[in-house]
């Protein structure tokens, strides 16, 4: 059985109204992991709320030029 890993990417807030803010990526095998991964990765500040989104359900708004 192979299990495939997907690009997670995380967002994180210092305090409760704080805007959501990027940190990067992590990939893993589901969300599960990913978080796990994501909070052991971003450790660097006490985050108040960490967020996984399966990078295949981020859509731009903006149009990608060249």
């Amino acid at each position: 059985m192979t299990l495939t890993q997907e690009r997670y990417e995380v967002f994180a807030r210092r305090k409760q109204l704080d805007p959501l803010q990027h940190l990067g990526g992590v990939m893993a095998t589901n969300p599960e992991l990913a978080y796990a991964f994501a909070v052991n990765t971003f450790d660097e500040e006490k985050w108040q709320d960490v967020a996984v989104v399966p990078r295949r359900h981020i859509f731009s708004l903006t149009p990608v030029v060249g």
